[in-house]
């Protein structure tokens, strides 16, 4: 059981975005469908569900074949079966606990760091701050902490990414945004 943890986490998202896709296709309907309100939801919860079948084949895979692996050696050579077998049992090898607990403790900082930001950009949106600001914002510190530090493909990645979103919502699904 417990080698399917990962699968188990994967699958999760998953019902959550079958349960978005009933509440989106619950939504009143206005003549066609793609006009309603649940068209956009509905699409968010397929691709969601999706990319969760996807991960979870894959962790599915992995978890079974994570023990049958047997190492491919050429010849009786020592080295390259030591070679191998440390290749394939270094993901297996356990961090130390000290380790463990260090990491768990960045992974719970990003973890609320992520959680305040979105709680930010929500406050953002509801007081009617500009949307390609905040959105700007947003993706920023965002970036920050997770991506490279690349500030000049950053600033022109959150840029585009800003207007361009602006630019879909407002003009192509006609939403109404803050600006």
């Amino acid at each position: 059981m417990k080698k399917y943890n990962k699968v188990i986490a994967t699958a999760i998202p998953g019902i959550v975005a079958i349960l978005f896709a009933a509440l989106a296709i619950a939504m009143p309907k206005f003549g066609d469908f793609y006009l309603s309100p649940g068209f956009f939801p509905l699409i968010i919860a397929s691709t969601m569900l999706l990319l969760c079948g996807v991960k979870v084949v894959q962790e599915v895979r992995v978890a079974h074949h994570r023990h049958n692996v047997q190492p491919y050696v050429s010849g009786n050579d020592r080295t390259d079966l030591d070679t191998v077998q440390s290749f394939v049992q270094e993901p297996l090898q356990q961090p130390s606990s000290t380790e463990s607990a260090h990491q768990r403790k960045i992974w719970w900082i990003k973890t609320f760091y992520i959680v305040g930001t979105m709680a930010a950009y929500v406050a953002m949106m509801w007081y009617r701050i500009p949307f390609i600001f905040s959105t700007a914002l947003y993706l920023s510190l965002t970036l920050f902490i997770f991506a490279k530090k690349q500030w000049i493909s950053n600033t022109i990645l959150l840029i585009v990414i800003s207007v361009g979103l602006y630019y879909l919502f407002s003009r192509v699904f006609y939403v109404m945004l803050p600006s």
